[in-house]
């Protein structure tokens, strides 16, 4: 008999596009899904036959801009985060509480994110999975020990704790700051990476099942031609690049390459100038289907990109854009998969690319954390995970 799951979204494309595959297997094997997520997902998560409430119907803050925004502002990430969840965390336990007593469901899925699912789920005495769509961090995670303190974020501690003691008193299991920060050991956690990719992956208990990047189908079959092909992307937010994109042409114009230049809805293309022949230039393409067929992907280093591309045993030339975008780029580095870049000369972008096309080893090791991720179990683990703690 299939179980009625819910699963509680953040907006954030890195965090729910991971989840569509998962959730699509879970309906196409019996079992009934209802996501709570926002408004921009709902097309997507219907047609994979998931009932969708949309938290935004009745906050009108929560939408991927806002979320996104605030990143490019002048306060602290932390700050910033907390003070969206703590608001959120109120607003949504007593919206939706009574509705998902009266759905009775069988287990909570809740992005590592949002912290009012776990609250639902001990209110509701419902068995709770969380979800982690990006590393996991405990004290020994050395990558903690490079997020920057200033003097700025020192004057934001008194904002900092006030929402922190709001979310503390509105039901999260927590006793100390680090807690929201630090993954949960009183629960099992669905992580989309391999323990060999995670920094200091060993150090985490069994609670913390690693189940690889969970990637998606794509029927699209591209055509590769005769020359190697080079993918460029910078993801779904940050990616209004114009001096980069023209600084990829530069680079790679008289090159013997054929380039895919993917740059979002919000970039102009006709702004950019003139495209070279070799380019390919779109807002949007089937990121799976080029990469199936890719041999050199410039990334913005995202995890969730950043997995597909070494998935499909593709060197990687590294172009991080966050703070947690160069956590993922450091260990790609360290586990020799990929190149980053210094800077965006065009001369400097050419050489990169040449050195992944030419130098074998990062092929080899991209192979290598392929064949590690595979291992690691995939949509299959993840689905093992949630019907294992299904009342």
């Amino acid at each position: 008999m299939g179980k009625r799951i819910i699963f509680m979204g953040v907006p954030a494309f890195g965090h729910t596009n991971p989840t569509l595959f998962l959730v699509k297997q879970l309906i196409n094997n019996g079992h009934q899904v209802r996501y709570y997520s926002i408004s921009n997902f709902r097309e997507t998560l219907e047609h994979l036959g998931a009932e969708v409430i949309c938290y935004n119907d009745k906050l009108d803050y929560f939408t991927v801009e806002q979320v996104n925004q605030p990143l490019h502002n002048q306060k602290n990430h932390l700050t910033i985060l907390l003070s969206f969840i703590s608001k959120a965390m109120d607003d949504i336990i007593n919206t939706y509480l009574e509705d998902i007593r009266n759905y009775q469901p069988d287990i909570i899925v809740g992005d590592s994110l949002a912290l009012w699912a776990p609250v639902i789920a001990d209110r509701l005495e419902i068995p709770y999975v969380s979800s982690n769509t990006h590393f996991v961090f405990n004290e020994y995670t050395p990558s903690m020990m490079s997020i920057p303190v200033n003097y700025k974020s020192l004057l934001e501690i008194p904002e900092v704790l006030k929402n922190y003691k709001k979310i503390k008193k509105l039901g999260y299991p927590t006793k100390k700051l680090t807690d929201l920060v630090f993954t949960r050991t009183d629960c099992s956690i669905i992580v989309t990476t391999s323990k060999d990719f995670q920094p200091a992956g060993n150090t985490f208990g069994q609670n913390v099942h690693f189940v690889g990047p969970i990637i998606r189908e794509s029927q699209t079959v591209l055509e590769k031609g005769d020359r190697p092909l080079i993918y460029i992307a910078l993801g779904t937010v940050n990616n209004q690049a114009k001096e980069f994109y023209q600084q990829c042409f530069k680079a790679l114009a008289n090159e013997n390459v054929t380039v895919i230049l993917s740059v979002g809805n919000k970039t102009a293309i006709e702004d950019l100038g003139r495209i070279p022949d070799n380019f390919r230039v779109a807002h949007q393409v089937d990121q799976i289907a080029v990469l199936k067929i890719a041999d050199v992907f410039l990334t913005h280093c995202g995890l969730n990109s950043t997995s597909e591309g070494l998935y499909y045993q593709i060197p990687l030339l590294l172009f991080p854009q966050t703070d947690e975008q160069s956590i993922v780029a450091d260990q790609v580095l360290q586990l020799g998969a990929g190149l980053k870049l210094d800077n965006i000369e065009s001369d400097t972008i050419a050489q990169g690319i040449n050195r992944l096309l030419t130098e074998s080893t990062y092929k080899k090791q991209a192979i290598k954390i392929s064949q590690d991720f595979k291992a690691s179990g995939g949509v299959t683990k993840a689905i093992e995970v949630i019907l294992n703690n299904c009342r």
